[in-house]
C-alpha cells in the first residue's frame, strides 16, 4: 500500500488547505486531491491494490456522486480494499455523525477544517 492520501471534496481551497497540513505534519509522502467523486473513482480504479492510497478523506456533499454513494462504488468496484476512509465534512449533523459510525468501512467523520490535531488524533 503506497504512502499516498486522497481527499475528495469539491472546494478546491479546503483540498489546499487538507494538503498543507498533511505534507507538514508528515502524515503522508504525497497528496491527490479530487473536486469531483466521480474522477476520483475513475482514477481509483485503475490502481492496483499496491497503488491503493492509504487514506481517503471523503466530503459528504458532492454533486453528481455524494460521498456515501462513492463509498458504495468502492465497496463494489474495489472489493477487500484495506483504505482508510474518513468522512471529511462541514456538516456537524449528529444523522451524518451517526451514519459514518455505522459503517464499518469508515474509519470516522472529521468536522472541517482537517487540523493538525485532528490530524493526528487520526495516527
Amino acid at each position: 500500500m503506497s504512502d499516498q492520501i486522497v481527499v475528495i471534496d469539491d472546494d478546491p481551497i479546503n483540498n489546499l488547505i487538507c494538503e498543507k497540513i498533511i505534507l507538514g505534519s508528515a502524515f503522508a509522502d504525497e497528496v491527490k486531491c479530487f473536486t469531483s467523486s466521480v474522477e476520483a473513482l475513475d482514477w481509483l480504479c485503475k490502481l492496483n491494490p499496491a497503488q491503493y492510497p492509504r487514506v481517503i478523506f471523503l466530503d459528504i456533499n458532492l454533486p453528481i456522486m455524494s460521498g456515501w454513494v462513492l463509498i458504495q462504488q468502492l465497496q463494489t468496484s474495489l472489493p477487500g480494499h484495506k483504505i482508510r476512509i474518513y468522512m471529511l465534512s462541514s456538516s456537524a449533523s449528529l444523522s451524518d455523525q451517526l451514519k459514518a459510525e455505522s459503517q464499518p468501512e469508515i474509519a470516522g467523520f472529521v468536522v472541517k477544517p482537517l487540523t493538525k490535531l485532528k490530524l493526528e488524533s487520526l495516527l
